[in-house]
């Protein structure tokens, strides 16, 4: 499993150990806050699961469903989370009612990579 909490500033994770307290997968989020410092948002960065876990539909949703029920009914979105890298966690975002966006035009909106060479 590769963490990027570093690349994401405030970010805080959870963590799924198995029996034996070993890592078996994680969610990384970062929370944002309203003008009076309450919780109004949880934006999704990465989760994962270690690949030999049979259940790792299981521990995903237990953690989608932690951060859920620990801050209720406020707004949840991803980040740069892509199909072809996370197609477990997009699977599960999708079985809690997480929906793609698309442009008035009809188009869907996904990260876009741009360069310049000087």
């Amino acid at each position: 499993m590769i963490f990027l909490f570093d690349c994401v500033r405030d970010g805080e994770s959870f963590i799924a150990l198995n029996e034996k307290n070993e890592e078996v997968g994680y969610l990384l989020f970062q929370k944002n806050f309203s003008s009076i410092g309450i919780v109004n948002s949880v934006t999704v960065y990465q989760g994962s699961v270690k690949e030999h876990i049979s259940n790792s539909e299981d521990i995903l949703g237990f953690l989608l469903t932690t951060i859920f029920n620990i801050y209720g009914p406020i707004v949840y979105n991803t980040y740069n989370v892509s199909e072809k890298g996370n197609s477990l966690l997009m699977k599960m975002l999708k079985s809690f009612g997480f929906q793609d966006l698309y442009t008035e035009e009809g188009i869907k909106l996904e990260q876009v990579f741009m360069k310049k060479q000087l």
